[in-house]
């Protein structure tokens, strides 16, 4: 959402609040995977069905980009 408009939606990532969390949770993880060789990342098809779905791919695509 925009801050200054909570009726414009800026880019849709997830489905709804939770799956938003889960998401933001694995790209922490990610962001932690790049420290600790050992740890395994998420793909952007992994991270799309955190999100809710193929729909949120493109979305994804291009904030991992």
């Amino acid at each position: 959402m925009d801050w200054a408009d909570d009726n414009r939606i800026v880019n849709y990532i997830a489905k709804d609040p939770q799956s938003y969390l889960d998401l933001l949770f694995a790209l922490q993880e990610n962001s932690l995977s790049t420290l600790f060789s050992d740890r395994q990342k998420w793909s952007v098809e992994q991270l799309a069905d955190i999100a809710g779905g193929s729909k949120y791919q493109p979305h994804l695509t291009d904030l991992l980009s």
